[in-house]
Protein backbone atom coordinates (compact mmCIF):
# COMPACT_ATOMS: atom_id res chain seq x y z
CA UNK A 1 0.00 0.00 0.00
CA UNK A 2 1.06 3.58 -0.59
CA UNK A 3 -0.38 6.30 1.60
CA UNK A 4 -0.73 9.98 0.81
CA UNK A 5 -1.21 12.33 3.76
CA UNK A 6 -2.63 15.78 3.00
CA UNK A 7 -2.28 18.27 5.83
CA UNK A 8 -3.99 21.67 5.76
CA UNK A 9 -2.07 23.74 8.33
CA UNK A 10 -3.90 27.02 7.67
CA UNK A 11 -7.42 25.63 7.45
CA UNK A 12 -8.72 27.98 10.16
CA UNK A 13 -7.55 30.93 8.02
CA UNK A 14 -8.41 29.47 4.61
CA UNK A 15 -12.06 28.97 5.58
CA UNK A 16 -12.46 32.73 6.12
CA UNK A 17 -12.97 34.81 2.96
CA UNK A 18 -9.95 36.98 2.13
CA UNK A 19 -8.21 36.35 5.47
CA UNK A 20 -5.00 34.89 4.00
CA UNK A 21 -4.41 37.72 1.50
CA UNK A 22 -5.46 40.72 3.60
CA UNK A 23 -2.68 43.15 4.54
CA UNK A 24 -3.61 43.36 8.25
CA UNK A 25 -2.08 40.65 10.47
CA UNK A 26 -4.76 38.19 11.60
CA UNK A 27 -4.57 35.16 13.86
CA UNK A 28 -7.16 32.57 14.84
CA UNK A 29 -7.10 31.55 18.49
CA UNK A 30 -8.97 29.29 20.88
CA UNK A 31 -9.08 28.84 24.63
CA UNK A 32 -7.05 25.95 26.03
CA UNK A 33 -7.45 25.95 29.77
CA UNK A 34 -6.69 29.41 31.13
CA UNK A 35 -4.73 30.51 28.06
CA UNK A 36 -5.58 31.40 24.49
CA UNK A 37 -3.45 29.62 21.90
CA UNK A 38 -2.83 30.64 18.30
CA UNK A 39 -4.29 28.04 15.91
CA UNK A 40 -3.38 29.70 12.59
CA UNK A 41 -2.15 33.02 11.26
CA UNK A 42 -2.36 34.72 7.88
CA UNK A 43 0.65 35.63 5.74
CA UNK A 44 0.92 39.17 7.14
CA UNK A 45 1.08 37.80 10.70
CA UNK A 46 3.50 35.00 9.86
CA UNK A 47 5.95 37.50 8.40
CA UNK A 48 6.16 39.11 11.85
CA UNK A 49 6.83 35.81 13.60
CA UNK A 50 3.34 34.75 14.66
CA UNK A 51 3.06 30.96 14.58
CA UNK A 52 0.53 28.29 15.46
CA UNK A 53 0.95 27.02 19.02
CA UNK A 54 2.04 30.36 20.49
CA UNK A 55 0.29 31.86 23.47
CA UNK A 56 -1.80 34.85 22.40
CA UNK A 57 0.14 37.23 24.66
CA UNK A 58 3.46 36.20 23.11
CA UNK A 59 2.05 36.61 19.60
CA UNK A 60 0.82 40.12 20.44
CA UNK A 61 4.28 40.96 21.76
CA UNK A 62 5.77 40.02 18.39
CA UNK A 63 3.04 41.83 16.43
CA UNK A 64 1.43 44.75 18.25
CA UNK A 65 -1.19 45.35 15.52
CA UNK A 66 -2.27 41.71 15.44
CA UNK A 67 -6.02 41.19 15.09
CA UNK A 68 -7.54 38.01 16.44
CA UNK A 69 -10.67 36.00 15.76
CA UNK A 70 -12.18 33.04 17.57
CA UNK A 71 -11.82 29.65 15.96
CA UNK A 72 -14.93 28.27 14.22
CA UNK A 73 -14.46 24.52 14.40
CA UNK A 74 -17.72 23.87 12.55
CA UNK A 75 -16.41 25.65 9.44
CA UNK A 76 -13.19 23.64 9.52
CA UNK A 77 -15.09 20.40 9.98
CA UNK A 78 -17.33 21.22 6.99
CA UNK A 79 -14.26 22.04 4.90
CA UNK A 80 -12.56 18.76 5.85
CA UNK A 81 -15.73 16.85 5.05
CA UNK A 82 -15.80 18.48 1.62
CA UNK A 83 -12.12 17.68 1.06
CA UNK A 84 -12.67 14.07 2.06
CA UNK A 85 -15.46 13.78 -0.51
CA UNK A 86 -13.17 15.34 -3.11
CA UNK A 87 -10.40 12.87 -2.26
CA UNK A 88 -12.77 9.99 -2.99
CA UNK A 89 -12.39 11.00 -6.62
CA UNK A 90 -8.79 9.76 -6.41
CA UNK A 91 -9.19 6.70 -4.20
CA UNK A 92 -11.87 4.53 -2.67
CA UNK A 93 -10.02 4.49 0.68
CA UNK A 94 -10.00 7.89 2.37
CA UNK A 95 -9.82 8.60 6.10
CA UNK A 96 -9.64 11.68 8.29
CA UNK A 97 -6.96 12.08 10.94
CA UNK A 98 -7.23 14.81 13.51
CA UNK A 99 -8.58 18.23 12.62
CA UNK A 100 -6.52 18.99 9.53
CA UNK A 101 -5.24 15.81 7.83
CA UNK A 102 -6.56 13.42 5.20
CA UNK A 103 -5.17 9.95 4.50
CA UNK A 104 -5.58 8.65 0.94
CA UNK A 105 -4.44 5.20 -0.19
CA UNK A 106 -3.15 5.68 -3.75
CA UNK A 107 -1.44 2.36 -4.43
CA UNK A 108 -3.86 1.53 -7.24
CA UNK A 109 -4.98 4.95 -8.44
CA UNK A 110 -1.42 6.11 -9.14
CA UNK A 111 -1.38 3.73 -12.10
CA UNK A 112 -4.07 5.82 -13.77
CA UNK A 113 -1.71 8.82 -13.79
CA UNK A 114 1.46 6.94 -14.72
CA UNK A 115 3.32 7.66 -11.48
CA UNK A 116 2.99 9.33 -8.10
CA UNK A 117 4.30 12.72 -9.17
CA UNK A 118 1.69 13.15 -11.88
CA UNK A 119 -0.99 12.24 -9.38
CA UNK A 120 0.37 14.80 -6.92
CA UNK A 121 0.39 17.44 -9.66
CA UNK A 122 -3.29 16.79 -10.40
CA UNK A 123 -4.12 17.04 -6.70
CA UNK A 124 -2.12 20.27 -6.36
CA UNK A 125 -4.05 21.84 -9.25
CA UNK A 126 -7.36 20.99 -7.59
CA UNK A 127 -6.31 22.41 -4.22
CA UNK A 128 -4.88 25.56 -5.76
CA UNK A 129 -8.22 26.24 -7.40
CA UNK A 130 -9.90 26.04 -3.98
CA UNK A 131 -7.35 28.39 -2.40
CA UNK A 132 -6.22 25.91 0.25
CA UNK A 133 -2.67 25.64 1.58
CA UNK A 134 -1.58 22.01 1.79
CA UNK A 135 1.54 19.96 2.53
CA UNK A 136 1.77 16.34 1.47
CA UNK A 137 3.60 13.25 2.65
CA UNK A 138 3.91 9.97 0.74
CA UNK A 139 5.07 6.75 2.37
CA UNK A 140 4.48 3.03 2.70
CA UNK A 141 2.62 3.50 6.01
CA UNK A 142 -0.08 5.98 6.91
CA UNK A 143 1.76 7.00 10.09
CA UNK A 144 4.96 7.77 8.19
CA UNK A 145 3.02 9.70 5.55
CA UNK A 146 1.51 11.89 8.30
CA UNK A 147 4.97 12.42 9.78
CA UNK A 148 6.44 13.46 6.42
CA UNK A 149 3.56 15.87 5.78
CA UNK A 150 3.92 17.51 9.19
CA UNK A 151 7.69 17.87 8.76
CA UNK A 152 7.51 19.06 5.15
CA UNK A 153 9.41 15.99 3.94
CA UNK A 154 9.30 16.11 0.16
CA UNK A 155 10.50 12.60 -0.67
CA UNK A 156 8.48 9.56 -1.75
CA UNK A 157 9.29 6.47 0.33
CA UNK A 158 7.63 3.41 -1.22
CA UNK A 159 9.48 0.63 0.65
CA UNK A 160 9.18 -0.19 4.33
CA UNK A 161 12.89 -0.94 4.52
CA UNK A 162 13.74 2.66 3.61
CA UNK A 163 11.52 4.32 6.22
CA UNK A 164 14.05 4.11 9.08
CA UNK A 165 16.65 6.02 7.09
CA UNK A 166 14.26 8.83 6.15
CA UNK A 167 12.79 9.52 9.59
CA UNK A 168 16.05 9.84 11.55
CA UNK A 169 16.43 13.62 11.06
CA UNK A 170 12.77 14.50 11.81
CA UNK A 171 11.94 16.04 15.18
CA UNK A 172 9.65 14.08 17.49
CA UNK A 173 6.99 16.79 17.84
CA UNK A 174 6.03 16.25 14.18
CA UNK A 175 4.83 12.73 14.99
CA UNK A 176 1.86 11.31 16.85
CA UNK A 177 3.51 10.96 20.26
CA UNK A 178 1.74 12.80 23.11
CA UNK A 179 3.16 16.24 23.90
CA UNK A 180 4.15 15.31 27.45
CA UNK A 181 6.05 12.27 26.15
CA UNK A 182 7.95 14.44 23.65
CA UNK A 183 8.81 16.88 26.46
CA UNK A 184 10.03 14.04 28.67
CA UNK A 185 12.22 12.66 25.88
CA UNK A 186 13.58 16.13 25.16
CA UNK A 187 14.52 16.33 28.84
CA UNK A 188 16.99 13.48 28.34
CA UNK A 189 18.31 14.90 25.07
CA UNK A 190 16.17 12.88 22.64
CA UNK A 191 14.59 15.30 20.18
CA UNK A 192 14.79 13.43 16.86
CA UNK A 193 13.75 10.01 15.67
CA UNK A 194 17.34 8.98 14.96
CA UNK A 195 18.22 9.28 18.64
CA UNK A 196 14.99 7.58 19.68
CA UNK A 197 15.65 4.58 17.42
CA UNK A 198 19.08 4.03 19.02
CA UNK A 199 17.60 3.51 22.49
CA UNK A 200 16.78 -0.02 23.75
CA UNK A 201 13.09 -0.88 23.36
CA UNK A 202 12.67 -2.29 26.86
CA UNK A 203 14.15 0.86 28.42
CA UNK A 204 11.82 3.06 26.36
CA UNK A 205 8.82 1.05 27.48
CA UNK A 206 9.93 1.09 31.13
CA UNK A 207 10.65 4.83 31.36
CA UNK A 208 8.14 6.33 28.91
CA UNK A 209 5.46 3.68 28.57
CA UNK A 210 4.54 1.18 25.86
CA UNK A 211 3.21 4.05 23.71
CA UNK A 212 6.73 4.85 22.44
CA UNK A 213 7.68 1.35 21.11
CA UNK A 214 4.17 0.95 19.68
CA UNK A 215 4.50 4.28 17.90
CA UNK A 216 7.81 3.28 16.33
CA UNK A 217 6.45 -0.11 15.24
CA UNK A 218 3.43 1.55 13.60
CA UNK A 219 5.65 4.12 11.93
CA UNK A 220 7.95 1.47 10.40
CA UNK A 221 5.18 -0.94 9.39
CA UNK A 222 5.88 -3.58 12.04
CA UNK A 223 2.51 -3.02 13.72
CA UNK A 224 -0.86 -2.67 12.01
CA UNK A 225 -2.56 0.70 12.27
CA UNK A 226 -6.31 0.96 12.66
CA UNK A 227 -7.68 3.31 9.98
CA UNK A 228 -11.40 4.01 9.81
CA UNK A 229 -12.39 4.77 6.20
CA UNK A 230 -14.80 7.56 5.50
CA UNK A 231 -18.43 6.67 4.84
CA UNK A 232 -20.51 8.68 2.41
CA UNK A 233 -23.82 10.01 3.68
CA UNK A 234 -26.93 8.88 1.81
CA UNK A 235 -28.13 12.48 1.38
CA UNK A 236 -26.25 15.75 1.14
CA UNK A 237 -27.13 18.49 3.59
CA UNK A 238 -24.59 20.93 5.01
CA UNK A 239 -24.84 24.14 7.03
CA UNK A 240 -22.41 27.03 7.53
CA UNK A 241 -22.72 29.60 10.31
CA UNK A 242 -20.95 32.91 11.02
CA UNK A 243 -20.98 35.26 14.02
CA UNK A 244 -22.19 38.44 12.31
CA UNK A 245 -25.24 38.88 10.07
CA UNK A 246 -24.63 39.43 6.35
CA UNK A 247 -27.16 41.67 4.61
CA UNK A 248 -25.64 41.75 1.10
CA UNK A 249 -26.84 38.72 -0.83
CA UNK A 250 -23.82 38.72 -3.15
CA UNK A 251 -21.46 38.42 -0.17
CA UNK A 252 -23.27 35.16 0.57
CA UNK A 253 -21.85 33.76 -2.66
CA UNK A 254 -18.63 32.79 -0.81
CA UNK A 255 -20.27 30.45 1.74
CA UNK A 256 -22.69 29.27 -0.96
CA UNK A 257 -19.77 28.41 -3.21
CA UNK A 258 -18.11 26.38 -0.45
CA UNK A 259 -21.29 24.41 0.08
CA UNK A 260 -21.75 23.87 -3.65
CA UNK A 261 -18.17 22.63 -4.02
CA UNK A 262 -18.84 20.14 -1.23
CA UNK A 263 -22.09 19.11 -2.91
CA UNK A 264 -20.29 18.56 -6.22
CA UNK A 265 -17.68 16.40 -4.46
CA UNK A 266 -20.47 14.36 -2.87
CA UNK A 267 -22.18 13.87 -6.23
CA UNK A 268 -18.97 12.68 -7.88
CA UNK A 269 -18.17 10.34 -4.99
CA UNK A 270 -21.69 8.85 -5.13
CA UNK A 271 -21.80 8.79 -8.95
CA UNK A 272 -24.97 10.86 -8.89
CA UNK A 273 -26.26 14.13 -10.31
CA UNK A 274 -28.82 16.59 -9.00
CA UNK A 275 -31.95 18.06 -10.55
CA UNK A 276 -33.08 20.17 -7.62
CA UNK A 277 -31.44 21.89 -4.66
CA UNK A 278 -32.59 24.02 -1.76
CA UNK A 279 -30.90 27.00 -0.09
CA UNK A 280 -32.12 28.11 3.34
CA UNK A 281 -30.90 31.50 4.64
CA UNK A 282 -31.27 31.70 8.43
CA UNK A 283 -32.04 35.00 10.19
CA UNK A 284 -31.96 35.96 13.85
CA UNK A 285 -35.53 37.30 14.20
CA UNK A 286 -37.24 36.13 11.03
CA UNK A 287 -38.24 32.80 9.45
CA UNK A 288 -35.71 31.28 7.07
CA UNK A 289 -35.63 32.51 3.49
CA UNK A 290 -35.87 29.32 1.41
CA UNK A 291 -35.06 29.10 -2.29
CA UNK A 292 -35.72 25.99 -4.37
CA UNK A 293 -33.71 25.81 -7.58
CA UNK A 294 -34.48 23.31 -10.32
CA UNK A 295 -32.28 22.29 -13.23
CA UNK A 296 -33.63 21.40 -16.63
CA UNK A 297 -31.00 18.68 -16.92
CA UNK A 298 -29.36 16.82 -14.06
CA UNK A 299 -25.84 18.03 -13.35
CA UNK A 300 -22.85 17.30 -11.13
CA UNK A 301 -20.76 20.16 -12.54
CA UNK A 302 -19.87 22.50 -9.70
CA UNK A 303 -19.21 25.50 -11.96
CA UNK A 304 -22.67 25.16 -13.47
CA UNK A 305 -24.27 24.87 -10.03
CA UNK A 306 -22.35 27.94 -8.84
CA UNK A 307 -23.45 29.92 -11.92
CA UNK A 308 -27.11 29.06 -11.30
CA UNK A 309 -26.92 30.06 -7.64
CA UNK A 310 -25.02 33.25 -8.46
CA UNK A 311 -27.75 34.26 -10.90
CA UNK A 312 -30.39 33.79 -8.21
CA UNK A 313 -28.40 35.65 -5.54
CA UNK A 314 -28.09 38.66 -7.85
CA UNK A 315 -31.84 39.21 -7.61
CA UNK A 316 -32.33 38.07 -4.01
CA UNK A 317 -33.49 40.58 -1.39
CA UNK A 318 -33.25 39.32 2.17
CA UNK A 319 -35.72 40.54 4.82
CA UNK A 320 -32.80 40.91 7.26
CA UNK A 321 -29.19 39.85 7.67
CA UNK A 322 -28.29 36.18 7.25
CA UNK A 323 -26.41 34.32 10.01
CA UNK A 324 -26.31 30.81 8.51
CA UNK A 325 -26.77 29.04 5.19
CA UNK A 326 -27.95 25.48 4.59
CA UNK A 327 -27.66 23.65 1.28
CA UNK A 328 -29.60 20.47 0.59
CA UNK A 329 -29.76 18.41 -2.59
CA UNK A 330 -33.45 17.55 -2.57
CA UNK A 331 -33.53 15.49 -5.79
CA UNK A 332 -30.71 13.35 -7.14
CA UNK A 333 -30.41 10.52 -9.61
CA UNK A 334 -27.78 8.09 -10.84
CA UNK A 335 -25.16 9.84 -12.91
CA UNK A 336 -25.78 9.22 -16.59
CA UNK A 337 -22.67 10.14 -18.52
CA UNK A 338 -23.76 11.55 -21.91
CA UNK A 339 -22.45 9.83 -25.00
CA UNK A 340 -20.35 12.11 -27.17
CA UNK A 341 -18.98 12.00 -30.67
CA UNK A 342 -15.56 10.44 -31.10
CA UNK A 343 -14.42 13.54 -32.98
CA UNK A 344 -15.59 16.74 -31.28
CA UNK A 345 -15.55 19.83 -33.47
CA UNK A 346 -13.81 22.92 -32.18
CA UNK A 347 -16.12 25.19 -30.25
CA UNK A 348 -18.87 22.63 -29.75
CA UNK A 349 -20.61 22.83 -26.38
CA UNK A 350 -23.66 20.55 -26.45
CA UNK A 351 -24.74 21.42 -22.91
CA UNK A 352 -24.43 25.19 -23.23
CA UNK A 353 -28.07 25.70 -24.22
CA UNK A 354 -29.38 23.80 -21.21
CA UNK A 355 -26.97 25.57 -18.88
CA UNK A 356 -28.08 28.91 -20.30
CA UNK A 357 -31.72 28.06 -19.54
CA UNK A 358 -30.79 27.11 -15.97
CA UNK A 359 -28.92 30.39 -15.48
CA UNK A 360 -31.80 32.41 -16.94
CA UNK A 361 -34.21 30.68 -14.63
CA UNK A 362 -31.91 31.31 -11.69
CA UNK A 363 -31.67 35.01 -12.55
CA UNK A 364 -35.28 35.69 -13.59
CA UNK A 365 -37.19 33.16 -11.50
CA UNK A 366 -39.09 29.95 -12.17
CA UNK A 367 -42.11 31.64 -13.74
CA UNK A 368 -40.06 33.70 -16.20
CA UNK A 369 -38.89 30.72 -18.27
CA UNK A 370 -41.44 28.55 -20.03
CA UNK A 371 -40.89 25.14 -21.54
CA UNK A 372 -43.11 23.38 -24.01
CA UNK A 373 -44.25 19.90 -23.11
CA UNK A 374 -46.01 17.27 -25.19
CA UNK A 375 -49.00 15.31 -23.90
CA UNK A 376 -50.53 12.09 -25.20
CA UNK A 377 -53.66 13.81 -26.45
CA UNK A 378 -54.90 14.22 -30.04
CA UNK A 379 -56.80 17.43 -29.28
CA UNK A 380 -54.63 20.29 -30.55
CA UNK A 381 -55.39 22.59 -27.63
CA UNK A 382 -54.21 19.93 -25.16
CA UNK A 383 -51.43 18.09 -26.99
CA UNK A 384 -48.78 20.73 -26.24
CA UNK A 385 -48.60 23.26 -23.44
CA UNK A 386 -46.20 25.60 -21.71
CA UNK A 387 -45.09 24.89 -18.18
CA UNK A 388 -43.02 26.90 -15.74
CA UNK A 389 -39.98 25.61 -13.94
CA UNK A 390 -37.26 23.22 -14.91
CA UNK A 391 -38.99 19.89 -14.75
CA UNK A 392 -40.81 18.39 -17.70
CA UNK A 393 -44.25 16.89 -17.17
CA UNK A 394 -45.69 14.12 -19.28
CA UNK A 395 -49.01 15.89 -19.61
CA UNK A 396 -50.14 19.51 -19.30
CA UNK A 397 -52.96 20.27 -16.93
CA UNK A 398 -55.38 21.28 -19.66
CA UNK A 399 -56.73 24.27 -17.75
CA UNK A 400 -57.95 27.33 -19.56
CA UNK A 401 -55.17 29.43 -18.04
CA UNK A 402 -52.42 27.34 -19.61
CA UNK A 403 -50.85 28.77 -22.75
CA UNK A 404 -50.71 26.67 -25.89
CA UNK A 405 -48.67 27.77 -28.84
CA UNK A 406 -47.14 24.89 -30.76
CA UNK A 407 -48.21 21.41 -31.66
CA UNK A 408 -46.04 18.47 -32.45
CA UNK A 409 -46.27 17.16 -36.04
CA UNK A 410 -48.52 14.12 -35.91
CA UNK A 411 -47.76 12.54 -39.23
CA UNK A 412 -45.45 9.85 -37.96
CA UNK A 413 -46.27 6.25 -38.66
CA UNK A 414 -46.32 5.51 -34.94
CA UNK A 415 -49.37 7.66 -34.17
CA UNK A 416 -53.01 7.13 -35.02
CA UNK A 417 -54.83 9.52 -37.35
CA UNK A 418 -58.55 9.94 -37.97
CA UNK A 419 -60.26 11.45 -40.98
CA UNK A 420 -63.77 11.65 -42.33
CA UNK A 421 -63.50 10.02 -45.74
CA UNK A 422 -60.97 8.32 -48.01
CA UNK A 423 -59.27 10.47 -50.62
CA UNK A 424 -60.81 8.52 -53.47
CA UNK A 425 -57.62 7.47 -55.21
CA UNK A 426 -57.36 3.91 -56.44
CA UNK A 427 -54.49 3.30 -54.11
CA UNK A 428 -56.46 4.34 -51.05
CA UNK A 429 -59.77 2.60 -51.84
CA UNK A 430 -58.54 -0.49 -50.05
CA UNK A 431 -57.10 1.43 -47.10
CA UNK A 432 -58.71 1.47 -43.68
CA UNK A 433 -60.81 4.66 -43.89
CA UNK A 434 -60.10 5.46 -40.23
CA UNK A 435 -56.31 5.68 -40.62
CA UNK A 436 -55.05 9.01 -41.90
CA UNK A 437 -52.40 9.26 -44.63
CA UNK A 438 -48.93 9.88 -43.24
CA UNK A 439 -48.72 13.16 -45.16
CA UNK A 440 -51.32 14.78 -42.90
CA UNK A 441 -49.03 17.14 -41.00
CA UNK A 442 -50.31 19.65 -38.50
CA UNK A 443 -49.04 23.23 -38.59
CA UNK A 444 -46.33 24.36 -36.23
CA UNK A 445 -48.30 27.41 -35.10
CA UNK A 446 -51.65 26.95 -33.36
CA UNK A 447 -53.97 29.65 -32.15
CA UNK A 448 -54.41 29.84 -28.39
CA UNK A 449 -58.16 29.55 -29.01
CA UNK A 450 -59.85 28.50 -32.28
CA UNK A 451 -61.39 31.43 -34.18
CA UNK A 452 -64.54 31.28 -36.31
CA UNK A 453 -63.74 31.27 -40.02
CA UNK A 454 -66.11 34.20 -40.53
CA UNK A 455 -63.88 36.37 -38.33
CA UNK A 456 -60.70 35.47 -40.17
CA UNK A 457 -59.47 38.41 -42.30
CA UNK A 458 -59.70 38.17 -46.10
CA UNK A 459 -61.18 34.69 -46.00
CA UNK A 460 -63.12 33.60 -49.06
CA UNK A 461 -64.54 30.09 -49.53
CA UNK A 462 -64.61 30.63 -53.29
CA UNK A 463 -60.80 30.79 -53.34
CA UNK A 464 -60.24 27.85 -50.97
CA UNK A 465 -59.36 24.20 -51.49
CA UNK A 466 -59.62 21.52 -48.77
CA UNK A 467 -57.18 18.60 -48.46
CA UNK A 468 -55.58 16.20 -45.97
CA UNK A 469 -58.66 15.36 -43.91
CA UNK A 470 -58.23 14.23 -40.32
CA UNK A 471 -60.96 13.28 -37.86
CA UNK A 472 -60.55 13.75 -34.10
CA UNK A 473 -62.94 12.20 -31.61
CA UNK A 474 -61.50 12.56 -28.13
CA UNK A 475 -61.94 14.12 -24.71
CA UNK A 476 -65.21 12.56 -23.59
CA UNK A 477 -63.56 11.49 -20.30
CA UNK A 478 -62.71 15.03 -19.09
CA UNK A 479 -65.85 16.89 -20.22
CA UNK A 480 -63.98 18.58 -23.08
CA UNK A 481 -65.33 16.41 -25.87
CA UNK A 482 -63.94 17.23 -29.33
CA UNK A 483 -65.64 15.71 -32.38
CA UNK A 484 -64.16 17.47 -35.39
CA UNK A 485 -63.15 17.04 -39.00
CA UNK A 486 -59.88 18.83 -39.78
CA UNK A 487 -58.61 19.92 -43.20
CA UNK A 488 -55.77 21.86 -44.65
CA UNK A 489 -57.26 24.84 -46.43
CA UNK A 490 -55.27 26.38 -49.30
CA UNK A 491 -56.29 29.76 -50.69
CA UNK A 492 -55.35 31.05 -54.11
CA UNK A 493 -53.44 33.95 -52.54
CA UNK A 494 -51.03 31.46 -50.92
CA UNK A 495 -52.48 31.46 -47.41
CA UNK A 496 -52.66 28.01 -45.83
CA UNK A 497 -54.80 27.37 -42.76
CA UNK A 498 -55.70 24.42 -40.61
CA UNK A 499 -59.46 24.45 -40.16
CA UNK A 500 -62.07 22.16 -38.67
CA UNK A 501 -65.81 21.68 -38.73
CA UNK A 502 -67.68 20.63 -35.63
CA UNK A 503 -69.50 17.36 -36.22
CA UNK A 504 -71.92 18.35 -33.48
CA UNK A 505 -74.48 21.11 -33.88
CA UNK A 506 -74.27 23.90 -34.95
CA UNK A 507 -71.54 22.48 -37.30
CA UNK A 508 -69.55 25.73 -37.47
CA UNK A 509 -66.13 26.10 -39.10
CA UNK A 510 -63.10 27.32 -37.12
CA UNK A 511 -59.45 28.17 -37.79
CA UNK A 512 -57.15 26.13 -35.51
CA UNK A 513 -53.71 26.96 -36.90
CA UNK A 514 -51.62 28.54 -39.63
CA UNK A 515 -49.05 26.77 -41.79
CA UNK A 516 -45.70 28.40 -42.37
Amino acid sequence: MLWLALQFPHLAIDTRPGAETQTEPLAISEAQGARRIIIAANAAARVQGVRAGQVLGAAQTLCAELKTATRRSSDEDAAMQSLALWALGYSSLVARHGDDTLLVEIGASRLLFGNERRLLQAIAVDLEGDGLACVAGLAATASAARLFASAGHGRIVRDLADLREHITAIELHHGDLPTDTCDALAGVGVRRYGALLRLPRHELARRFGQVVPDHLDTLLGRRAEVIVPMRIAERFRQRLEWPHAIANSMVLLFPARRLLVAAAHWLVACQRSTTRLRLAFAHEDHPDTVIDLGLGQSSADREHLIAVVRARLERLTLPQGCVALTLELTETQALDAPSRDLFVRHGEAPEDAQQLLDRLQGRLGDTAVERFVVAEDHRPEFCVGATHGSRFFSRPTGTSQEKRFFSRPTGTSQEKRFFSRPTGTSQEKHRDPWVAPTTAMRPMFLLSEPQPVAQWPSFDWRRARLSLPERIESGWWDEADATRDYYRLDQTDGARLWVFRNRQAPHDWFVQGVYA
